[in-house]
This record gives C-alpha cells, sequence and structure tokens, in this order.
C-alpha cells in the first residue's frame, strides 16, 4: 500500500487471511486499501467482521476509523460522525486523519460550530502535518489517484473549507 499498489495489497491480504484467519492485521490492510480503492462497501464488511472476531483488539479504534471513512464515501455522514467519535474514544494516539475526516463531516451537515472546535483540535495536535487545505491536498493525493479517490476528497477538502482551514 505505501507504493500505492492497493489492488496487490489486497490480494496478499486475502492469501494471508487464508492462511490465517484471525490474522487481524490482514484485515486492517484490507480495510484501508478498499478505501483507498473507493470500495466502502468491502471495507465495512471487512472491518465488521474484524470488529467480530476481536471486540476488544489493539486496532479496535482503526477499524472504527475505516468504517467512518467508508460511510463519508458512501455520504452517509451521520453514520460516518458516529464511528469516527467512536474512533477518537477509543484511540490511544491522536488520530488527525480521522479528525479531519470527522470536522469535514461535521461542516457538511451543518454542524459548523462543532467543526470548527474539531479541527481547533485537529490544529493544536503536535502530530498534525498538514495545517492547510494545500498541505491535506498533497499528502492525500500523494496516497492513491483513482477517479472516485479523487472525488472523495473533494468532498473532505469542500468540508474542511466550510469549517474554515484556510487554503494556503
Amino acid at each position: 500500500m505505501a507504493e500505492g499498489r492497493h489492488e496487490e495489497a489486497i490480494v496478499e491480504a486475502e492469501r494471508s487471511l487464508t492462511l490465517n484467519p484471525s490474522a487481524i492485521d490482514d484485515y486492517l490492510a484490507l480495510g484501508v486499501a478498499n478505501n483507498f480503492l473507493a470500495r466502502p462497501d468491502r471495507s465495512l464488511e471487512v472491518a465488521n467482521k474484524a470488529i467480530r472476531l476481536s471486540p476488544r483488539d489493539p486496532f479496535l479504534s482503526s477499524f472504527y476509523g475505516i468504517k467512518g471513512e467508508a460511510y463519508f464515501i458512501l455520504r452517509q455522514d451521520d453514520n460516518a460522525i458516529e464511528w469516527l467519535r467512536r474512533q477518537m474514544a477509543t484511540a490511544s494516539h491522536g488520530d488527525s486523519y480521522g479528525l479531519t475526516l470527522l470536522v469535514s463531516a461535521l461542516a457538511l451537515t451543518g454542524q459548523v460550530a462543532e467543526a470548527r472546535e474539531t479541527l481547533a483540535q485537529y490544529l493544536s495536535n503536535s502530530g498534525t502535518r498538514s495545517k492547510t487545505i494545500g498541505q491535506f491536498r498533497a499528502q492525500q493525493l500523494s496516497l492513491a489517484n483513482s477517479p472516485k479517490w479523487l472525488a472523495y476528497n473533494e468532498r473532505i477538502f469542500e468540508g474542511l473549507r466550510i469549517a474554515g482551514m484556510i487554503e494556503e
């Protein structure tokens, strides 16, 4: 996945799961790769299975984030907000990407005051690398380049604009 070869990552994770069906990290790879390919239904399926298999897993917050992103891709923003809030509540460390999705989903659903508060939290996080939409755009578009991924990201950027993130 780090090389942008998401289809190959899916094949490898699926192969690994045939050998060890309880390998939670392979479910994580499948969920993330399918979101990169804008296949939210598959990401939801994988995340739900991983949560059922290991409901107290250390990766649980990551699977909540995968679900939140998948719902955002599906434009089911209320569901996205619910799962992204769960992610933030269970993450042992801050997840800046999850926060940006939460900011955007809140803004796109008209919850602008909360979106701005969450944006302030995101910007104050010491691990935040992208402090402008331009920086976030460069980061996101380096990860994948399918038309669906690009359209999905434009929606994120629009929510961030509404919340008040600066362009450059």
